[in-house]
């Protein structure tokens, strides 16, 4: 496992320009996925500080954590109009914690098969204007 300075999530984290950045705390940086888009919505929630998993996240982030969730699920679907926002952390391919929330929408596949659309995103017809538009609706939720 890579320690904090090899660490891609904790080098993004550090960054203060990035087209895609929703919102940030002290303990949370929230992003859109970037092009191709898998869907309108899609967020990554980092960790700011440095946990290769859910359960290395410190008592202050746990305790945190489900609030801040909810609210941004909340923003999500006031932004998009999505039924609902999918939750997913694998932590696989990026060993910095880090949860997935994926809007689903009336017309869009349902349970795991939403996971798929990663894997069309090459064809995907969501514009940036409406990309960026989100973003700006969620950070204005989010305050």
């Amino acid at each position: 496992m890579p320690d904090q300075r090899d660490c891609k999530a904790c080098r993004a984290n550090a960054r203060d320009a990035d087209p895609y950045l929703v919102w940030r705390n002290d303990l949370w940086v929230l992003r859109h996925t970037r092009p191709p888009y898998a869907a309108l919505g899609w967020m990554t929630l980092h960790s700011q500080r440095h946990a290769a998993s859910f359960t290395a996240l410190p008592a202050a982030e746990l305790a945190d954590l489900g609030p801040t969730l909810a609210r941004i699920s909340t923003a999500i679907i006031a932004a998009t109009g999505a039924l609902r926002v999918y939750l997913a952390s694998m932590t696989e391919m990026t060993p910095h914690f880090h949860a997935h929330l994926v809007p689903r929408y009336t017309d869009g596949p349902k349970g795991w098969e939403t996971f798929k659309l990663k894997q069309q995103a090459a064809s995907s017809t969501v514009a940036d204007a409406d990309v960026h538009a989100v973003m700006e609706a969620v950070r204005a939720s989010l305050g």
